[in-house]
């Protein structure tokens, strides 16, 4: 089980035009999930709570995504699986 004020990140290959979406499945605990893409010059694109995040790349290359808790006392915990997949 993750500690609270851990950070996720997953990386995943994008291009330009692409629709990418970040989906977190089996949930446990209780961390209330914020998703965060970032471009590969490290500036973020496209931020949201919850357990799924739709981004249209604007960019070709390794984006990365953070995954963190934005509960209101910022200690929630627990365990997911991250999946990034574009139609």
């Amino acid at each position: 089980m993750a500690k609270a004020g851990d950070v996720a990140c997953l990386t995943f290959s994008g291009s330009k035009g692409e629709t990418v979406t970040v989906t977190l499945t089996n949930l446990t605990g209780s961390l209330s999930p914020l998703i965060d893409d970032f471009r590969p010059t490290g500036a973020s694109a496209c931020a949201t709570p919850g357990d799924s995040l739709e981004c249209g790349l604007d960019t070709s290359g390794t984006w990365t995504a953070l995954i963190w808790d934005t509960s209101s006392s910022d200690k929630g915990t627990g365990t997911f699986t991250a999946s990034p997949t574009s139609p």
